[in-house]
């Protein structure tokens, strides 16, 4: 935690396989349910988007969140469907991943619910943490500095999203917030 009692940053992309990022992030020979655990070298968090899981296979999906190191934070958006829906739910770790939802099921207090602040920010109702997703990275490292001289410093996880996202650019964020003595 840094000096002034805020929150360390985390970091990351959502979701942590793209076409792209097969070729040109992670090693060619690494089994597919290894990615997130090589992911999290990179990143400290990722946003499952509903559309993954939705689409997606669920025990190939839960077998990478399996696999990935405690210390990576899974934020899992489901939206207006209730948390019991989602298949992922069973593989998350409470304590550590969160649901994103339009508002909270009261019923489920397996794992922790944060709240959609519009579409691009979430917030967790019990604290003042926060996530934040920036799309459109396609900008300089001068416009990057401006949005993080402006973050929110309740801001507690940012991930980042587009053409250009992918967690080698993490690396490049994290040394610009720490620049700024954000991360």
């Amino acid at each position: 935690m840094p000096a002034d009692g805020r929150v360390r940053l985390r970091l990351g992309t959502v979701g942590w396989e793209r076409a792209d990022w097969l070729r040109d992030y992670y090693p060619a020979d690494i089994p597919d349910d290894w990615r997130l655990a090589y992911y999290a070298n990179d990143c400290d968090c990722v946003l499952i988007p509903r559309a993954l899981w939705e689409r997606g296979d669920p025990s190939a999906l839960g077998a990478q969140i399996d696999e990935a190191p405690g210390t990576l934070r899974c934020f899992v958006e489901v939206g207006d469907v209730r948390p019991r829906a989602c298949p992922l739910t069973d593989r998350l770790r409470p304590g550590c991943d969160v649901l994103l939802t339009a508002s909270p099921d009261p019923g489920f207090e397996h794992l922790p619910q944060w709240v959609a602040d519009g579409a691009d920010a979430w917030h967790d109702p019990g604290s003042t943490q926060r996530l934040l997703r920036w799309a459109a990275l396609d900008e300089d490292m001068r416009a990057w500095r401006a949005r993080a001289a402006a973050l929110d410093p309740r801001t507690t996880a940012l991930v980042i999203d587009g053409k250009r996202a992918s967690p080698a650019r993490i690396r490049e964020l994290r040394t610009l917030l720490q620049l700024l003595g954000r991360a």
